[in-house]
Parts: structure tokens; sequence; C-alpha cells
């Protein structure tokens, strides 16, 4: 039996060592690598080309959705399945975005580890219940009218991450400066921007600033 080629990537040992010892306990598993941050996950993509990666979602650097995503341009046969400590509606949207397989919680037990990495590996996604519970939600609220499928800028929340790229970006800051700052990559730093600009439905910088003006996160 051909087992399932997996590269493991988190940046702290002692968890990878935790999910790399659950996955080599199933038979069908063969973990061929690990890596800790977003550069060496895509390194070790193409030199290993495994069948599916473990993709923590924070990491020093490149953070995983970013890796992720040049992960997908290019290799588009590698499943991606990503793996977090929270539920959070931002990474939820860009996951989905870039045609990952999946997004699970690291309190997740073997038995559901192992179903989810077999599901991924065929082609269909996964989430945890605290992820899809928050999927269904924002699609009950949407297709109830609770809230609308485009929402103005007045009723549009921002994350507090996003809030502090608005109020950089706003006071002239460039992005090398703004990721300094925030200890995250130049990439990031464009990811949220562009993230913003869309949620906001905003057009240019200029209009980001009116807006920060008028939502008082700068003042004149």
């Amino acid at each position: 039996m051909e087992k399932i080629k997996i590269l493991v990537v988190d940046d702290h040992s002692l968890v990878r060592d935790g999910i790399i010892a659950m996955l080599e306990s199933c038979a069908d598993f063969e973990v061929i690598g690990e890596a800790s941050d977003g550069e060496e996950a895509i390194n070790k993509a193409y030199l290993m080309m495994p069948d599916i990666i473990l993709m923590d979602i924070i990491l020093p650097g490149m953070n995983g959705v970013e890796a992720a995503r040049i992960i997908k341009s290019k290799l588009t046969e590698i499943k991606i399945l990503f793996l977090s400590m929270e539920v959070s509606e931002e990474y939820l949207n860009e996951i989905i975005k870039i045609g990952a397989e999946g997004y699970v919680l690291k309190d997740i037990r073997k038995n559901e580890l192992s179903g989810a990495v077999r599901m991924a590996v065929t082609g269909n996604q996964y989430f945890s219940k605290g992820i899809s519970d928050l999927v269904f939600r924002r699609y009950r609220e949407i297709n109830s009218g609770e809230v609308p499928a485009k929402a103005n800028t007045a009723s549009v929340k921002l994350t507090d991450r996003e809030i502090e790229v608005v109020k950089m970006l706003s006071l002239g800051l460039s992005k090398k400066e703004i990721a300094d700052k925030l200890f995250i990559s130049p990439r990031t730093i464009d990811a949220h921007r562009s993230n913003i600009m869309e949620k906001l439905e905003l057009k240019s910088t200029v209009d980001l600033v009116k807006y920060a003006i008028k939502q008082q996160i700068i003042e004149l």
C-alpha cells in the first residue's frame, strides 16, 4: 500500500514532534519532512513533493497562509491542511481564497486528524467543528439578512491587527516600516492591505485615510 507522504510545518519543535508522533502511528502515513517557517516549507515542498502539508498559520517571517499561497500557485497537486490554536474569520477567509483543503484546531484528537488528512488528500475540504460553526454562522447571518452580504464601511469590523495597519498606512509609513514595527513580513502587510481595502470596498490610499479619520483611527 502506497503511503500518504506528509510535510509538517510548525515553529515549535515540541508541537511538531507531537504531531509527527500522532501521524506516524497510522500505518498509511509517512512523514517525509518537517519545517519551522514559511520559507523552509516552500523549499521543502519543492524538494520533497509531499502529498499533503500540515501547516501552522502563525510562523516567524512568512506566515503559513502566505507560504501556502505560493505553494498552491506553483504546486497545485499538493494539498494543504492548516493547523491553528485559534478560530479566526480572517484566517478562514484567506484559507478559502487560496483553495486550501482545510483548517483544524490543534486540540484535535488523533482519529479526527487522521480522518482530516485522508479527506484532504482526496481533494475534499475538512474543518474542525469550531471552524465549521463559524462558517455556518456567517452563512446564516448573510442569508437571513442579519448582516448585509456587502457591508458598508460604517458596519465593517476590522481586526485589531488590521486597525494597526490602517493607522500606520494612513500616517504614511512604508510597508517595510510597518512590517518592522509589527515584526511581520512586508508580504503580510500587502495581504492585510488587500483584505482591508476589499472589506471596506475602498479603491485608494486616499479613501483609506478618509476612513481612518472618520472612524477616529487617526487624528488631524
